[in-house]
């Protein structure tokens, strides 16, 4: 089975949580990371890395995974 490193909402005593944008964006870097084999120039505290092609993509996966929580 697949796993992930993007953290799941959870529903707490007071509703429903989500993650931090910071830490879905944090593991969907780390997804990509484990994808291309851990080479890539890709950090989410680096904003020279965050501008490549590969950084935009996760990006946009964050976004999208945003909007759905």
């Amino acid at each position: 089975m697949p796993t992930s490193n993007v953290p799941f909402p959870v529903f707490g005593a007071r509703g429903f949580v989500a993650p931090d944008e910071s830490a879905v964006l944090a593991g969907v870097i780390a997804d990509i990371q484990a994808a291309f084999g851990g080479t890539l120039n890709l950090s989410a505290t680096d904003a020279n890395s965050l501008a490549t092609s590969q950084g935009q993509l996760a990006q946009s996966l964050t976004a999208i995974i945003g909007s759905a929580f």
